[in-house]
């Protein structure tokens, strides 16, 4: 199912009342503090990661940790979708990534961040951190470890607010997340959307 919702406020308030509110299952997101207060379990999107990595190697020259982390982020999701990763192996993955921030560790000792640029110390501390949600799929092969899937699904809506500008009211925009939820859940099941629309009305 997709359901569009539109929400005057951002985190907790922006939450309240959507179905992440009181979730009993794993949330896959990207690095929103406040969505590890829902759900039971979590998955970091693999796919922000990557690219904030990639943001921290083109910046910060002098170190390898972010070289290293990415090399090995991607080198598992490859095993990963080929079905080519035995326990040994994701015992040996966990071991690799922890050596890799104990050389971020030591080499943001040897050049720390700057107030021009701190985006790349801030990968490495959600990396050191959450290091459960960023290999969660390791062990829980059914959960995805991006959310393309919906990030997909929402650029739909974003196309749309940047053609047309702006809504009249919120009422309006209500509307508008309730019939795209119709529409590109029809969509989803290769349902009839002429007909679902027929039955809603």
């Amino acid at each position: 199912y997709i359901l569009y919702q539109h929400r005057a406020k951002k985190g907790y308030e922006g939450i309240k009342e959507t179905p992440v509110d009181g979730y009993q299952f794993t949330l896959i997101h990207d690095h929103d503090k406040c969505y590890y207060s829902y759900g039971t379990s979590h998955q970091k999107c693999l796919a922000h990661e990557l690219r904030y990595l990639e943001d921290s190697i083109i910046n910060e020259k002098e170190l390898t940790w972010n070289r290293k982390m990415k090399e090995l982020l991607q080198n598992t999701i490859h095993r990963f979708k080929i079905n080519e990763l035995s326990e040994d192996d994701i015992v040996q993955i966990r071991k690799d990534y922890d050596d890799i921030i104990l050389l971020g560790e030591k080499e943001y000792g040897e050049h720390p961040p700057n107030r021009y640029y701190s985006d790349g110390y801030n990968t490495f501390k959600r990396m050191r951190d959450y290091k459960e949600s960023v290999l969660y799929f390791l062990d829980h092969k059914e959960i995805p470890y991006t959310n393309n899937e919906a990030e997909l699904d929402l650029r739909k809506i974003k196309r749309k607010s940047r053609s047309i500008g702006s809504f009249r009211s919120s009422a309006s925009i209500g509307y508008y997340c309730d019939f795209m939820s119709i529409i590109e859940t029809a969509r989803r099941k290769d349902q009839n959307i002429f007909e679902i629309i027929k039955q809603k009305l």
